[in-house]
Order: C-alpha cells, then structure tokens, then sequence
C-alpha cells in the first residue's frame, strides 16, 4: 500500500495595473493586504484502487472599488473525493467537490450592489 500527503500553500496579492503601476482609485476587486490559500491532500493507493480526499481554504478581504475603505470578506472552505479503478482497456473515475464561500459584503452592500450583507455560496460537483 502506498500513500502520499500533498500539502500547498499561496499568498496573493492584487498585480499591478497593466503590470506597471500601482493600483489606484480606479482599481476594481483589490485585495487588501495578502490572501491566504492552502490545500492537504491525501491519496491512498492499493492494487488498482487510488483514492484521494483533498482539504483546501482561501481567506480573503477585497476592497470592491479603490485601494482604501471598506472591505468584502470572503472564506471558502472545500473538500474534494477522488476515486479510480481500471477496467481492461478503461477506467472507473469518480470525482466529487464540496465548497462553501462564506462572504461579508460590508463595502458592497453600503455602497447598494448587494441586496444583503452576508449572503453565501455552495457548490456540489
């Protein structure tokens, strides 16, 4: 039996406009400060069997307009299951994903582009 952990871990920031200058007061989604993102993996391998189950979570505040003021929050929290299995000349593949996207739309929603403050997001593949 083999195993294998995976383990990522990235900071983003907002690029520089047209990869020149800094972001300024015409700027659009720019991420204050960094934004976290990771993802633990672990795969399982017997035989012809591979299975793998995959944790991941991006932390991010976003200022939806300028460089300065309020902010978005948002966190995305996701798992993922991976199956295989050949069979002669094909294989058995199943995948699924699981996220959930909790947001605070603090800026956005004082500034009248939300219609909610904390509405949230879930997706099943």
């Amino acid at each position: 039996m083999d195993n294998l952990i995976y383990g990522e871990a990235s900071l983003y920031k907002t690029e520089k406009q047209g990869g020149l200058h800094p972001p300024d007061s015409s700027a659009s989604a720019t991420i204050k400060s960094i934004a976290p993102y990771w993802r633990l993996a672990i795969q399982f391998i017997t035989g012809e069997h591979i299975l793998k189950l995959e944790h991941l979570q991006h932390l991010w505040k976003c200022i939806p307009v300028g460089i300065s003021g309020l902010t978005d929050k948002y966190t995305d929290v996701g798992f993922d299951f991976n199956y295989e299995k050949p069979f002669g000349d094909n294989e058995f593949v199943l995948h699924a994903s699981y996220i959930r996207e909790n947001r605070s739309l603090a800026a956005t929603y004082n500034a009248g582009g939300s219609a909610g403050n904390s509405p949230g997001l879930n997706s099943f593949k």
